[in-house]
């Protein structure tokens, strides 16, 4: 009988772990679906986008195998901080736009892009390590696609907003996710929506293809191990 290698074990075990991320990162894209393509005040998600974030969580603060551990201290750090602050979006939904609540809402959505970003430096040194010329050229777009498509746009806008707001009484609106990603201009909130959705629907899929190319090459060494041993017991 043909047995998993302790090599083979980790291999499942790791390709295991991101198909779980992959649908941590649907049920986040799920809850998300509606503000993201509705130019409508964000529904009471009550604490719905933490169950998302709390099986992300268990898959990556677990020991990961293959995993630097700069890197691996990182992720964890990320998945942490959104976890912490995941609440607080229900929180300010709720208020009456308060500043404090606005303000670790926006730390929120810094954090989110934060761990996307590590997900994807992660996957990149994986793909490396294995030798995977198309996992490690997809999870460079995707590195790309967090500095470039989100990070960079989301603060160049929230910095726009806070100096033409600074003058205003309610200057601090620049810090609110309502009034920069929901209300107006409508167009410039849509833009950050969709980028946002595409790029954690990116980053996904990024998880899901690994963990079935993992699993893959397991499946694929086992098979080729069943096939020597008929060899050798046909001889």
């Amino acid at each position: 009988m043909t047995l998993f290698s302790p090599a083979e074990s980790r291999l499942y075990a790791l390709a295991g772990r991101l198909n779980a991320m992959a649908l941590a990162m649907a049920l986040s894209l799920f809850v998300f679906s509606g503000p993201v393509f509705h130019s409508r005040p964000w529904p009471l998600l009550r604490y719905g986008q933490v169950l998302p974030v709390a099986l992300l969580s268990l898959c990556l603060l677990t020991p990961m195998p293959a995993s630097p551990p700069l890197i691996g201290l990182r992720l964890r750090a990320s998945c942490l901080t959104v976890l912490g602050l995941s609440p607080f979006l229900t929180w300010y939904l709720r208020s009456d736009g308060q500043v404090y609540f606005a303000f670790c809402t926006l730390l929120l959505t810094g954090a989110t892009l934060w761990l996307l970003l590590e997900i994807s430096l992660w996957l990149r040194r994986l793909a490396t390590d294995a030798g995977n010329v198309l996992l490690r050229k997809l999870a460079q777009n995707s590195v790309s696609l967090v500095l470039f498509g989100a990070i960079v746009p989301v603060s160049a806008i929230h910095l726009a907003f806070l100096l033409l707001l600074s003058g205003v009484d309610n200057g601090w609106s620049a810090l609110d996710l309502h009034i920069v990603w929901a209300s107006g201009p409508a167009h410039i909130g849509l833009l950050l929506r969709v980028l946002f959705f595409w790029i954690a629907f990116h980053v996904g899929a990024l998880c899901l293809f690994a963990g079935l190319y993992g699993q893959r090459q397991v499946h694929r060494r086992l098979f080729d191990k069943q096939e020597q041993d008929h060899k050798e017991l046909d001889e």
